[in-house]
């Protein structure tokens, strides 16, 4: 994943998850620490569409992206 520790992902992931299913407008602010570690991957233009979605107050279809690149990954470290 081009660099991008995977382990550390995975709970910037899951932290931004729940705050997204909480509707918490925290996850404005968290959006960048998730993708600080996204990083210039194949997840980036993802990661730009969550956070556009987050500054518009939409947290369900975020959460949906997010919950998108979290399959994913998982499928990637299953085969490291």
């Amino acid at each position: 994943m081009d660099g991008t520790d995977i382990h550390v992902l995975k709970p910037v992931i899951e932290k931004l998850g729940k705050l997204l299913c909480e509707n918490d407008i925290d996850s404005i602010g968290y959006v960048e620490e998730f993708i600080k570690h996204i990083g210039n991957t194949f997840y980036a233009e993802k990661a730009a569409k969550i956070k556009d979605y987050i500054n518009r107050y939409n947290f369900e279809d975020a959460l949906d992206i997010l919950q998108e690149i979290s399959d994913s990954i998982g499928e990637v470290s299953k085969d490291e």
